[in-house]
C-alpha cells in the first residue's frame, strides 16, 4: 500500500520527466509475450491511475497533470501493447485511447505502425466493437500524405515493402511512395466501417481529377 501511495504521488508531481519514468516501466510490459506479465502490469496501472480499474486509460491517465507532455512517450508504447494484446475489451480501449488522443504530429508515424498491427490481426479486430476513430486515423494520415505534403518515413521501413511507380497523366514528375501495409490495413478498415459509403473514396484521393494535385499514395505490392 505505501509503495502505491508513493507511485501515485510521482506520477501526480509536477515533474513529467519522473511520471514518464514510471509510466514507462508499468507501459512497457503490456507488450511483454507473457499474459501474466501483461496482467501484472496492467492491475498495478489500475491502481496507481484510477480507482475505476476500468477507466485507468481512458479517464485516469488524461487526468495526470502532465498528460500532454507525455503524449509522444505514451502512445507508442500502446501500440506495442496492441501487437500482443488477446484481451478484446483491452485492446478496444488501446485503439479507443490512441485514436483519441493522437496529434497531427504524430499521427503518420503511428499510422505506420499500426498498419501491420491491422493487418496481422485483421481477425481479431473485425470481431470487436470498434467505432470509425481508427479508420479515421488513416483517412487523416492519406489526406496529410497527399494535400500537406507531409513526409513519408520510409527510412522506417524495409525496401521490399516499399514501390515507386510513376504516372504521366497525373503529373510529369508524380513520385508515388507507400508502404504497402498501410494502404492495406486502410482498405480492411473500410470493409468493417459499414457507415461509410463512398465507395469510389481510394481512387478519388489516389488519382484525382485534379491533375494540379501531387499525388504521392499509392499500393504497389505484387497482389495489388
Amino acid at each position: 500500500e505505501q509503495i502505491m501511495e508513493r507511485l501515485q504521488s510521482l506520477i501526480n508531481g509536477k515533474s513529467s520527466d519522473v511520471c514518464l519514468e514510471v509510466l514507462k516501466y508499468f507501459l512497457s510490459k503490456l507488450s511483454s509475450s507473457y499474459s501474466v506479465t501483461r496482467h501484472l502490469a496492467l492491475k498495478a496501472l489500475q491502481e496507481i491511475l484510477s480507482q475505476d480499474s476500468q477507466k485507468w486509460l481512458t479517464v485516469g491517465l488524461p487526468s495526470l497533470p502532465t498528460f500532454t507532455s507525455l503524449l509522444t512517450d505514451v502512445i507508442p508504447l500502446i501500440v506495442e501493447a496492441c501487437r500482443v494484446e488477446t484481451d478484446s475489451s483491452h485492446l478496444v480501449n488501446y485503439l479507443l485511447f490512441i485514436s483519441t488522443n493522437i496529434s497531427n504530429e504524430l499521427l503518420v508515424t503511428i499510422a505506420m505502425q499500426l498498419s501491420p498491427i491491422v493487418c496481422s490481426r485483421f481477425s481479431l479486430l473485425k470481431t470487436l466493437s470498434l467505432d470509425s476513430s481508427l479508420l479515421n486515423i488513416f483517412r487523416r494520415s492519406l489526406d496529410m500524405f497527399i494535400h500537406d505534403k507531409v513526409p513519408i518515413p520510409c527510412d522506417e521501413y524495409e525496401t521490399e515493402n516499399l514501390k515507386v511507380m510513376c504516372i504521366p497523366l497525373v503529373d510529369k514528375t508524380c513520385e508515388i511512395v507507400i508502404e504497402w501495409k498501410f494502404l492495406n490495413a486502410l482498405w480492411l478498415l473500410l470493409s468493417l466501417n459499414t457507415s461509410f459509403n463512398d465507395e469510389h473514396y481510394l481512387i478519388n484521393m489516389l488519382l484525382p481529377v485534379d491533375t494540379n494535385l501531387m499525388v504521392r499514395v499509392v499500393a504497389m505490392a505484387t497482389r495489388e
